[in-house]
C-alpha cells in the first residue's frame, strides 16, 4: 500500500528544490518556516498519523546529525524517519506560532 505522503516526492525530488522563501546554509537545518510547498505535506503527515507525540525538543542533535549525514539518513528505520518528520513539523509549528505574536 502506497502512503499518501509519497505523492509529494516529485516536488521534493526536483533537482535543486528549495521551498519558496527559504535560504539554505550548509550544515544547518532549514529554518522551518511554513511555505506553500510544505503546507499540504505537513497536513498529510498529521492526518495520516506519521506525526506522533514524543520529546522532540530533546532530539535536535539527532535531527541535525541525520540532516548533515546523508549516509545515516539512508540507513534510518521507519521509527527514526517518523521522529525526524515529527521534529520538523513541530519546529515549523513553533516557528509559525512565534512569528504570529
Amino acid at each position: 500500500m502506497r502512503h499518501e505522503s509519497l505523492e509529494f516526492l516529485p516536488v521534493f525530488e526536483e533537482l535543486g528544490f528549495v521551498p519558496e522563501g527559504q535560504k539554505t546554509q550548509a550544515g544547518r537545518l532549514p529554518n522551518g518556516s511554513e511555505v506553500p510547498e510544505t503546507s499540504s505535506f505537513n497536513m498529510t503527515l498529521y492526518t495520516t498519523g506519521v506525526i506522533y507525540p514524543f520529546d522532540w525538543s530533546s532530539w535536535r542533535d539527532e535531527a541535525e546529525r541525520l540532516f548533515n549525514e546523508p549516509a545515516a539518513l539512508d540507513k534510518a528505520d521507519e521509527s527514526t524517519l517518523r521522529k525526524l518528520l515529527t521534529f520538523q513539523a513541530r519546529l515549523i509549528a513553533l516557528t509559525k506560532g512565534i512569528s504570529t505574536r
